[in-house]
């Protein structure tokens, strides 16, 4: 027992529904905690994917008060009650679903999971407030659409107003060519628009040479189970954009309240001329607004398509949290011999690149 808080370290499908209400309500009332990686739903969707996921339950007076939950990578780190993120690279937010005022040190934290070591990426700033640490801060961006989506375009205007005259340019050329565009917020046929965003966006990883997100079989499963889910707290809500017959570009995302995560965009490489991801994400923002939704979350990333946009910056952490013990110094040194084994591998594939040029 650490300062009055015990724990019970369980698989998502063992939390009671005593336990499940209290993680909602304390998601809910903490403004900080306002994204769908939060939520319970999520993390019972990666668990059902194939995840080897677990919580920890922090409980006081015996009364549930705060969650933290986490998964193995293997069977290897399991042994050495080394974790990660839930969900892994497929989650774009880490840390403790706590109330306002919670408090705890790291080394408290992993003792009551049960933990070695985490490494980690994605925690928010919001998060040191409960007394959690990071290093490497990474600069992320929000839209905040705000109820008229047309009052966010004449702050864009006066802020960008050269991106803003490129939208529309790009939007006269288009409508010119192709015809009148044909958008849906969220499709009828989720299942089937899913499948095909799927292939597209795998197929678009390899054409650029980015590692394949959706390699693994869990991942795109987790997709599926996030597209059916009609949870307040952790929807998912798949975009699609038409001009005339053509299809443009597509987005994936999950909605928490009155924010969408922009999680998995993919476009038409055809129409690459026509801008098709920053017409997509346009007709996203407008079509958001009216159906509630007040910002659009775009997670960390400096990339110069995210910051172009009027945004509320925010900052994110990475790091590795250890307790010291034998376990992690093991893990600590599995994971330098894994990034030396892949600076190794990308130094060659750069050096096949420069042969072939």
């Amino acid at each position: 027992m650490r300062g009055g808080l015990v724990s019970r370290v369980v698989t998502p499908g063992r939390l009671t529904e005593t336990e499940r209400s209290a993680w909602s309500r304390t998601q809910r009332a903490h403004p900080a905690l306002g994204s769908a990686f939060y939520s319970s739903t999520f993390t019972r969707a990666v668990a059902a994917a194939g995840a080897d996921v677990w919580v920890c339950v922090i409980e006081k007076e015996g009364e549930p008060l705060a969650f933290f939950p986490f998964q193995f990578g293997s069977r290897a780190r399991r042994l050495l009650r080394a974790a990660e993120p839930v969900g892994g690279a497929m989650s774009d937010y880490f840390g403790l679903v706590a109330p306002q005022g919670f408090a705890i040190d790291v080394p408290a934290l992993l003792s009551l999971a049960q933990l070695s070591a985490i490494n980690f990426r994605n925690l928010p700033e919001e998060e040191l407030s409960f007394g959690l640490s990071g290093e490497q801060p990474e600069r992320g961006h929000r839209i905040e659409i705000g109820p008229d989506a047309r009052d966010y375009w004449a702050r864009l205007r006066q802020q960008n107003e050269s991106l803003s005259r490129e939208l529309e340019r790009r939007e006269r050329r288009i409508l010119e060519a192709l015809g009148p565009f044909d958008f849906k917020l969220d499709v009828a046929d989720r299942e089937r628009e899913l499948e095909q965003l799927i292939a597209m966006k795998r197929s678009q990883y390899s054409e650029t040479g980015v590692p394949d997100a959706l390699a693994e079989p869990w991942h795109r499963q987790l997709l599926r189970a996030l597209s059916a889910s009609a949870d307040p707290d952790c929807a998912g809500l798949l975009s699609t954009l038409y001009a005339g017959e053509h299809w443009v570009a597509s987005h994936f995302g999950l909605r928490c309240g009155t924010t969408l995560h922009y999680w998995f965009p993919v476009y038409n490489p055809k129409l690459a001329k026509f801008g098709p991801g920053h017409l997509l994400l346009k007709h996203v923002i407008d079509g958001a607004a009216a159906v509630g939704i007040r910002a659009i979350d775009r997670g960390a990333g400096q990339q110069a398509h995210k910051s172009a946009y009027v945004t509320v910056p925010r900052l994110y952490y990475r790091g590795c949290w250890h307790d010291g013990s034998m376990r992690a110094v093991m893990y600590r040194g599995m994971q330098s011999l894994a990034w030396r084994w892949e600076l190794r591998r990308d130094r060659r594939r750069g050096a096949a690149v420069d042969d072939d040029a």
